[in-house]
């Protein structure tokens, strides 16, 4: 018998505590085999894994990593490429993303960095996700007590001592470092680490300084809905072959294929359009509609949302009266925490926005059914799981009396 299903993970990781939160990050290293240029199926699923990271420049100083992030000669690699969730915090159109990719890019005197994300619902196609399992495993049975140190809560569950509540944060955070730390995933360790809330990230102030560097932006930065990459590539064409050579087709063309880089590289194709640059969603069927808005009408530059552009269109000397920037306003507001606000439009794709970028007028509030809608994990159909149950009922009951009936056919 065959049962169908539908594969999907929420891409959304709405975490309800109001305080301190105890949250594992992640990072996969992703082994690539030897002399596997080329080939989809030499990207493997094992490597090390190290949780938690602040940032990239930890796993510089792991030997687990070591193969992973330097050369033979132990300087860092020119080129990063992640792959992360699609959540309103990863996902590469995110400001923050885009300011630590910089920083990475400047710090580490890279040719490239590319930061990757499936599309909505897709998280569970992404290699990371391998890795969740066993760690999941490990955690069976585990207590982590809050109170390790003595309570910091009252008879209303409120906090009231602070720093007792970070020591007992550490305490959970440690054994769950120390549990994690003893695995081996595939062969590969895995490398844990308790981050204290008073340790911060490095300074971002340069990479936030060439963000607003309009022209430096515009010469190294290229986002589209599902990629940010500095150091680019050209956007992907369908193309197919005639008698006169390869030529781009349209995205309802059953004889289009997507050009392998190198050869797109070298027949410098590009794909028909009526703006000025190809954008790099041109074949994104979910962005089809929002390329003309994101794109530049002076130098045909494609921007992932239409604040990016209305921002870059200040560098070409309009008047701001003419062009202002305009303020998004979201479908529905799913959190509003400290200077930020998570939006949700049509298609509660989230994204997270400054507030003051936001327009809030009588836009509603996702409260509770924030995971009910967003979060949903469908995997079967209700329906057919009763309709499928009761054929199987029937037929085991149909079964039972042919065995009945043919014992009474051989008595």
């Amino acid at each position: 018998m065959h049962l169908d299903y539908r594969v999907k993970l929420p891409d959304h990781d709405f975490v309800v505590a109001e305080k301190h939160k105890l949250i594992p990050s992640v990072y996969a290293g992703i082994v690539v085999k030897k002399d596997g240029e080329g080939k989809p199926e030499a990207v493997t699923h094992s490597g090390p894994t190290y949780t938690h990271a602040t940032d990239i420049h930890k796993l510089t100083g792991i030997s687990a990593f070591e193969n992973l992030m330097k050369t033979r000669e132990g300087f860092v690699k020119p080129v990063f490429i992640f792959t992360c969730d699609g959540g309103p915090d990863e996902n590469p159109r995110y400001e923050r993303v885009i300011i630590s990719a910089i920083q990475h890019f400047k710090d580490f005197d890279l040719d490239a960095v590319y930061i990757a994300t499936n599309a909505p619902g897709r998280s569970a196609f992404n290699r990371v996700e391998r890795r969740m399992a066993p760690l999941s495993r490990e955690l069976t049975g585990v207590v982590l007590k809050h109170d390790n140190f003595g309570s910091h809560l009252d008879s209303s569950n409120k906090t009231t001592d602070l720093d007792l509540e970070k020591r007992n944060f550490e305490s959970a955070g440690t054994v769950l470092s120390y549990i994690w730390s003893q695995l081996v995933i595939d062969g590969y360790p895995v490398v844990a680490k308790y981050i204290m809330p008073t340790e911060t990230r490095l300074d971002v102030e340069q990479a936030k300084a060439l963000k607003r560097d309009a022209i430096w932006y515009a010469n190294h930065v290229r986002v589209s809905q599902y990629l940010l990459q500095i150091g680019f590539l050209p956007p992907p064409v369908l193309i197919k072959q005639t008698s006169s050579g390869y030529i781009t087709t349209e995205k309802d063309d059953i004889e289009g294929k997507f050009a392998p880089l190198l050869l797109q590289l070298s027949l410098k194709l590009s794909a028909s359009s009526h703006l000025k640059q190809v954008p790099y969603d041109s074949y994104c069927p979910s962005v089809e509609g929002h390329l003309c808005k994101r794109s530049c009408g002076f130098c045909g530059l494609y921007f992932a949302s239409y604040k990016a552009t209305n921002q870059h269109k200040q560098l070409h000397k309009i008047k701001q009266d003419e062009v202002p920037i305009a303020k998004i306003r979201p479908r529905r507001i799913a959190a509003r925490p400290a200077r930020e606000i998570l939006c949700l439009d049509i298609n509660d794709d989230a994204l997270w926005l400054d507030e003051k970028d936001v327009d809030t007028t009588n836009v509603p509030d996702v409260k509770n059914e924030v995971n009910c809608e967003v979060t949903a994990m469908p995997v079967i159909n209700n329906l057919k799981m009763i309709e499928f149950l009761f054929l199987y009922i029937h037929y085991f009951i149909f079964l039972l009396l042919f065995q009945i009936f043919d014992i009474m056919l051989i008595s």
